[in-house]
Parts: C-alpha cells; sequence; structure tokens
C-alpha cells in the first residue's frame, strides 16, 4: 500500500506466518471455526460472536479467506449472529458486493505529521472540563458513525454512549487523547485518538481515530482540517507514525473531508450481509 510502503505479498507473508505459529491455537478456539475444501485447495477462518464497536450487535468476522469464499457462505448463515463482516483491503478481486454484502465502513489511513499547520482556530488539548462539551457535541454527530445498514435506532444509541463520554478518562496515563477547537476561547469542536495501536506486518506505532464532532453550524468548514492537521503533529512528537479511521459508508461529507488534499487514503472496507432479515 502506498501510504504504509507494505505489499500485498508482503501482507500474504506475514500472515501465512502468523497462522504457522498460531494454528493449533486457532483450532482449539471456541470462537473460531474453519472451513476447507480440499478438493479445491481453498479454505475460509471465521471469528463468531464478536459485537460492533458502535451499534453492540453480534457479527461473525471473516478473518481470512483462499480464493471462492461464496462456497462457505452458506455454512456462515448457521451462525447465531446478527451479521456476517469482512474487511477488503482496496485493490485486487472483490467477491462481496456479488455476496449480497454492503459497504459499511471505509476504513482510512494518514501518516502522521511534523510540521504544524497555519491555524485560524486556536487548538488544545482536551481537558476534563471539555467533557461535557464533547458528550453533547457527540449526541448530536453520532448518527455519523453508525455503520451503513445496520438497522439501530440513533436516539438509543446516544443514551447509551452519552455515560461513556462522560466519564472517559483523558489524563496522561490514558490511552484516550483529545484535542478541541476554540473560537475566542470557546470550545466547538473535538477530535478524540486511542493510542496503543500498532500496525500489522511492520507493527509502526498507531492511533486510533476514535470520534471527531464540531457544532453543526461548523461542519464543512476549514475547523475539522485544522484540527485534525494540528492533532497529527502531536501525534508524531509522541512517536506515533500512522492514523487509522473509520468512516460509515453512508457519511460522503466526513469521507470527502478526511480524504482532502491527501490527508487520508482509503485503505480498506468494511463489507456486512444481515443474517435472518435482522
Amino acid at each position: 500500500m502506498a501510504v504504509t510502503g507494505i505489499s500485498g505479498a508482503q501482507r500474504g507473508e506475514w500472515f501465512a506466518g502468523y497462522f504457522a505459529q498460531n494454528w493449533d491455537k486457532l483450532l482449539a478456539h471456541p470462537q473460531v471455526s474453519v472451513w476447507i475444501d480440499p478438493e479445491g485447495q481453498d479454505y475460509l477462518i471465521a471469528r463468531h460472536g464478536e459485537r460492533e464497536m458502535q451499534t453492540g450487535e453480534s457479527q461473525t468476522v471473516i478473518w481470512d479467506w483462499g480464493c471462492q469464499p461464496a462456497r462457505f457462505l452458506e455454512g456462515l448463515r448457521s451462525s447465531q449472529d446478527d451479521y456476517v463482516v469482512v474487511q477488503h483491503l482496496e485493490g485486487g478481486t472483490n467477491p462481496w458486493p456479488e455476496l449480497g454484502f454492503l459497504p459499511e465502513l471505509r476504513r482510512v489511513i494518514s501518516t502522521t505529521r511534523t510540521e504544524l499547520p497555519e491555524l485560524t482556530y486556536p487548538v488544545r488539548p482536551a481537558e476534563k472540563r471539555d467533557l461535557f462539551l464533547i458528550a453533547n457535541l457527540h449526541t448530536q454527530g453520532s448518527q455519523f458513525y453508525i455503520p451503513a445498514q445496520r438497522r439501530v435506532d440513533p436516539a438509543a444509541l446516544v443514551a447509551k454512549t452519552s455515560n461513556y463520554y462522560l466519564g472517559l478518562d483523558l489524563s496522561a496515563a490514558s490511552k484516550m487523547i483529545g484535542y478541541v477547537v476554540c473560537d475566542q476561547n470557546r470550545p466547538f469542536g473535538y477530535i478524540l485518538y486511542k493510542l496503543g495501536h500498532r500496525l500489522d506486518v511492520s507493527a509502526a506505532p498507531a492511533a486510533y481515530l476514535f470520534d471527531l464532532n464540531l457544532q453543526a453550524d461548523q461542519r464543512g468548514k476549514s475547523a475539522a482540517g485544522q484540527l485534525g492537521r494540528y492533532s497529527l503533529t502531536q501525534l508524531a512528537a509522541q512517536g506515533i507514525e500512522y492514523v487509522i479511521g473509520d468512516i460509515s459508508a453512508d457519511n460522503q461529507l466526513g469521507y470527502a473531508a478526511a480524504t482532502r488534499a491527501g490527508h487520508f487514503q482509503l485503505e480498506s472496507v468494511r463489507w456486512g450481509l444481515a443474517l435472518r432479515g435482522v
């Protein structure tokens, strides 16, 4: 991939090595199923009983597959989960649309930056006193984070997540870090990252873009870009090399803002298939 410099062949070698080292554990794991087609020399590996981060719905995650996943799909339909999902890297043959899967999330990736951007609005680290603002803005923009096609009530989801945001730990010891953008010392937007991630293959340190929200009258303007670019420089100063994030396939404005001027690039798309008419 252009951003990371890791080729498809390198990824394939890395996963082959991982499976070779962990094969016995995978076969024994109660939430992992391994499907083999000896005649077609094909396979599929899935994890069951996982919870979707935003909605809490149960889902089967296709972890890896060989050539033709369609031959294993009927077996996966017997899962007790609500959905079956798969992360498909950008480029290459994509079998999932023909199998009835729909795009849910776009995963984007960016390197961090060392050059400070010009700021129209001041940006500062988020603090405990900002939690009410953060929770309130999240209630107004949380619909942008619901994976496309998921049938959830946004109001019920907001009620469930508000207390979580009010209780966020933004201390120096926390893995959650945030920044707020201000106008005349009054914050009107925020960005949150979760630290401690690493890319597969290279193990380069990365941060997950957890949430980004602005007051409604500031969306689509320059504040989000300034907030994002400034925060990338602060993450770089901490030795973090990459930022990854997921954007709902329904959120065209958010995706356009993230990829504008090449700040983020599309890495993969998560595709999902509803089971049993949920």
